[in-house]
């Protein structure tokens, strides 16, 4: 008896040793942000066109990317919508990114220029 019980407890070490292996990447929130003049984005003067525009949950930076590859980033700080957004949106002032909120989520992420 004593024999099952030491086998049932290594075999729930090696399980919860494995666990980090079955979790879920960190996936970004996205949103595509077509821009129809040439903009500054931070530093960076972009092209019109589409772009997406990527937050991570654990990071206070704003990634904007064309063709994968990125562009041009912003600081950002998370905020708490009253209720999920309805929609993905990317809004803008004097085409400079203010928030973007995104679809389902209550999270949003705003810029400060």
């Amino acid at each position: 008896m004593r024999w099952s019980v030491k086998k049932y407890l290594g075999g729930l070490a090696i399980l919860s040793l494995a666990l980090p292996v079955w979790a879920r990447p960190d996936k970004p929130y996205t949103a595509e942000w077509d821009i129809s003049q040439a903009t500054t984005i931070g530093n960076t003067q972009v092209k019109p066109g589409t772009y997406t525009v990527e937050a991570h949950a654990n990071q206070n930076t704003l990634d904007v990317l064309r063709d994968k590859k990125v562009v041009a980033q912003l600081p950002c700080h998370w905020i708490q919508l009253p209720q999920k957004a309805s929609e993905t949106e990317v809004e803008t002032n004097n085409n400079q990114i203010v928030q973007v909120q995104f679809s389902g989520k209550t999270e949003a992420v705003s810029v400060s220029q």
